[in-house]
């Protein structure tokens, strides 16, 4: 996919990003972060856009591990069950071949 450089506004920056993403998806999350960082100042009386800031990555950094874990969990879980699938279809070519003979 190609680049884009994509000129937004953030926390009333504005800036220059150069993003794979397309347009209407980088604004998506755009306004995700803006409805993040608004909530936050709402509930923590922070102004300062650098505190702001801050505060708001180390939520979304949060949310990411928390995120990753769940997705490590889901993976494993996914993992022994395809190990219990291999085992089965095992035992049963087992089955049929002692059948067979």
């Amino acid at each position: 996919m190609d680049e884009n450089v994509l000129k937004v506004t953030v926390l009333g920056r504005k800036l220059s990003v150069k993003t794979d993403a397309a347009p209407e998806e980088f604004a998506q999350t755009i306004k995700m972060l803006e409805e993040k960082a608004e909530n936050l100042r709402k509930s923590s009386l922070v102004t300062d856009n650098t505190t702001l800031s801050i505060l708001l990555n180390l939520i979304l950094v949060d949310e990411l591990k928390k995120i990753t874990a769940e997705l490590n969990s889901i993976k494993q879980v996914e993992l022994i069950e395809s190990e219990k699938v291999e085992k089965l279809t095992s035992d049963l070519i087992k089955l049929i071949s002692e059948q067979i003979d």
